[in-house]
């Protein structure tokens, strides 16, 4: 009975060592408000080529920003922007991995980038989640990335804008290099 509890005393600590504890890091431009805009593209990751959105990840993602009080749009919306209203554009690119843990379960890692109308990052958001799913995993994840950005958005505040120099063409340029990040950089 006595080997039994140790056995037991000694699982129980393996599978608490083994449990990833959600874990997150942020930083954000300086002298970049992120109240500064109002707009967000979050680029759904893809698969092999593919933009079917198989974990959520990029739907979870415009959630939250749609809870902090920015309008999603998609890649077309804001390339008709104003150049104007382009200042107040953000794009989010979404990188993520799957990870076996050893013991039978799995963890995620989500990384968020979010770059300006000018492609400077004004934000990075990484997380590490293990719950009960793959789905699980990254939606945790995602909302450990998250979070730093949603302690620092207080609500769109217009002044807080900083004119840029940018033509449309340049934003174009933008969300090519942001797609083709987040097509070949799937990794944490």
């Amino acid at each position: 009975m006595k080997s039994f509890r140790i056995i037991s005393t000694v699982f129980v600590v393996v599978i608490f060592w083994s449990c990833v504890a959600p874990q997150a890091n942020h930083s954000t431009l300086p002298d970049r408000p992120l109240d500064a805009y109002k707009y967000v593209v979050v680029l759904a990751p893809t698969y092999e080529g593919s933009v079917i959105d198989q974990y959520g990840v990029g739907s979870k993602t415009s959630e939250m920003f749609q809870a902090e009080g920015l309008t999603v749009i998609s890649q077309e919306a804001g390339l008709k922007l104003s150049q104007q209203e382009q200042q107040k554009l953000i794009v989010c690119g979404i990188i993520h991995n799957h990870t076996p843990d050893g013991f039978g379960g799995s963890y995620a890692n989500v990384k968020l980038t979010v770059l300006n109308s000018d492609g400077e990052t004004v934000y990075t958001g990484t997380g590490r989640y293990q719950g009960l799913s793959i789905i699980d995993d990254l939606s945790g994840a995602s909302r450990q990335a998250f979070k730093g950005f949603a302690a620092n958005y207080t609500g769109f505040n217009p002044g807080h804008i900083q004119s840029s120099s940018y033509e449309n063409d340049d934003l174009n340029q933008l969300l090519y290099d942001a797609i083709y990040f987040a097509e070949n950089g799937n990794d944490v």
